[in-house]
């Protein structure tokens, strides 16, 4: 089959973007989005040029045992000729997202707006998930308690006790959502850190440079 198919469909239930997203179980997309397209199709795959608008839908990311979550839209384009590879790229941005530990999605350790997470693949559709690359970014989320904070820090050597302030990410992530390297800053007004055998209280401000992490192993040696 191949021509081009506009479609401008409100409240569209969204079970069908499995297709796009298959085998990217870290991710998923529910509920019902409004949808503007315009599809190029060729002997029975999408052709460069193609392109997919979601608005409202709601979206779910688990990265590092955390759950982001949130009301999301959505662009994909699919871009490239018959003289280079075929490029599918995903732009999602959340315009409130919180987070939670994947084991208690009910409490909120992080809650900003426009999270934003990009995905990048190329050669055919159905190879999307083999070849992914993906980034995920926020900046200045409130952090209800800066505790949370502790699993990106090294050994034990500084340990924040108590107090809340914002956090900022931008991790870069493999097919199957493991961090292959990232960033992570931290700043808190009053915090009670503990620094050795010392107890400190004051402004903090700290900026981690994390190595690959598996969700169940947790972070692995630099």
């Amino acid at each position: 089959v191949s021509g081009r198919i506009e479609a401008l469909w409100p409240a569209v239930p969204l079970r069908w973007i499995d297709v796009i997203l298959d085998d990217v179980d870290w991710l998923s997309v529910d509920g019902r989005a409004d949808l503007d397209a315009a599809v190029h199709l060729h002997a029975g795959e999408l052709a460069p040029g193609s392109r997919l608008d979601l608005r409202d839908a709601r979206l779910q990311a688990t990265v590092l045992d955390n759950l982001f979550q949130g009301q999301a839209h959505a662009r994909m384009r699919v871009d490239g000729d018959e003289a280079s590879a075929l490029r599918t790229r995903v732009d999602i941005v959340m315009d409130r997202f919180t987070l939670a530990p994947e084991a208690a999605p009910d409490r909120v350790d992080l809650q900003g707006r426009d999270l934003r997470l990009d995905l990048e693949s190329t050669g055919p559709l159905a190879e999307f998930h083999e070849r992914l690359d993906a980034r995920l970014r926020f900046d200045e989320a409130e952090v209800p308690d800066l505790r949370t904070y502790n699993r990106y820090l090294p050994g034990d050597s500084a340990r924040l006790l108590a107090g809340r302030g914002t956090a900022s990410g931008d991790l870069r992530l493999d097919n199957a959502g493991e961090m292959i390297e990232g960033r992570m800053q931290v700043r808190g007004q009053g915090v009670r850190l503990a620094l050795g055998p010392s107890t400190l209280t004051g402004d903090v401000a700290l900026d981690s440079r994390l190595t690959r992490m598996e969700r169940s192993a947790g972070p692995s040696a630099p």
